[in-house]
């Protein structure tokens, strides 16, 4: 107990110094051990079936790692899966635009993709205009080495725009890999 000179009283602390320092250490460590992981988002995300959970763990996760460049591309791709695709395109532009040679090619196969299933609304281009600029663009891609999901990505483009003799150009790579 501790005496007030002025008023003559007893005082009593409720909580001293080192109790207040251990509460503090305690509160943060407890912050730092329950906030969630780069690693242990990535594994949430990797283990849902669901698109909007994704998106929630993928919202967090950019929050963690704001720089992080999969993000938009993994944001972009759930939100195709979903139907989305003017929230594609507003994510991928700025990727694409940035990328000029293509060099991140799942994002750009994204894109296409994106291009293709928005075929009949994009900058008043009529559908035809949309596919025969898609396919300018498998083209300069021909000679790029891809994985063999790319190469399945690629050839759903080209079914989707009733192109098969492009399709198999890029099956073939899948058998030259």
């Amino acid at each position: 107990m501790k005496y007030n000179n002025d008023n003559k009283r007893k005082q009593t602390r409720l909580l001293n110094k080192t109790t207040v320092a251990l509460l503090a250490v305690g509160a943060a460590g407890a912050v730092y051990v329950l906030s969630p992981s780069q690693t242990s988002l990535e594994k949430k995300i990797s283990d849902t079936n669901s698109p909007e959970v994704s998106l929630n763990y993928l919202q967090e996760l950019e929050r963690i790692n704001p720089d992080d460049p999969m993000i938009p591309y993994l944001k972009a791709k759930l939100l195709y899966e979903k139907g989305n695709y003017n929230e594609v395109m507003e994510l991928l532009d700025p990727e694409i635009k940035e990328d000029p040679d293509h060099s991140a090619l799942d994002t750009f196969i994204l894109y296409l993709k994106t291009r293709v299933a928005m075929a009949d609304s994009i900058d008043n281009k009529s559908r035809e205009q949309v596919i025969a600029e898609t396919k300018a663009e498998l083209d300069a891609l021909k000679n790029r080495n891809f994985t063999a999901e790319q190469i399945r990505e690629i050839v759903k483009i080209c079914n989707i725009i009733s192109d098969a003799n492009r399709a198999y150009d890029y099956i073939i790579k899948i058998e030259d890999n």
